[in-house]
């Protein structure tokens, strides 16, 4: 697994747990590989945030996400990573709740100190939005949007 070109990992309701047991469970060396030092440009983690519905997914795990990548101690800081917001069947009102999910992305950053987790806000609310745009336009046989 360590050595595909791309890692993917879905997450529901922000729930992180197994991204980071993941990271916590690579040794020094496995880790080191994946590092965004380690020069190998062909290589991606990319998150898919499952957008179920937004009403239920848990800001709390969101903000320890974004605090864990703030972390220069934690494992897999390091390791640069993409996000995607994916579903098969968006619902109208899912779509309206994400819309004001993405607004208030977009002043969170103001709430947290320099670094890396304004970079994963950034990265999280530009994959949302881009979501919410495609379903807006009406090309809804490419839901899969890429963060960056």
């Amino acid at each position: 697994m360590l050595h595909a070109s791309e890692i993917v990992a879905k997450v529901e309701e922000f729930n992180f747990r197994h991204v980071v047991t993941f990271f916590n469970r690579l040794s020094d060396l496995e880790l080191n590989s994946l590092s965004a030092s380690a020069q190998v440009s062909s290589r991606n983690i990319r998150i898919e945030l499952q957008v179920r519905n937004p009403v239920i997914m848990d800001r709390q795990l969101l903000e320890r996400w974004l605090r864990r990548t703030a972390h220069p101690t934690k494992r897999g800081t390091q390791i640069e990573i993409s996000y995607v917001a994916v579903d098969s069947a968006p619902r109208y009102q899912d779509v309206v709740d994400l819309r004001q999910m993405v607004r208030d992305l977009e002043f969170r950053p103001l709430r947290l100190r320099d670094g890396k987790p304004v970079d994963e806000t950034e990265k999280i609310r530009v994959a949302f939005k881009k979501y919410v745009d495609e379903w807006k336009h009406g090309s809804q046989e490419t839901l899969t949007l890429r963060g960056n």
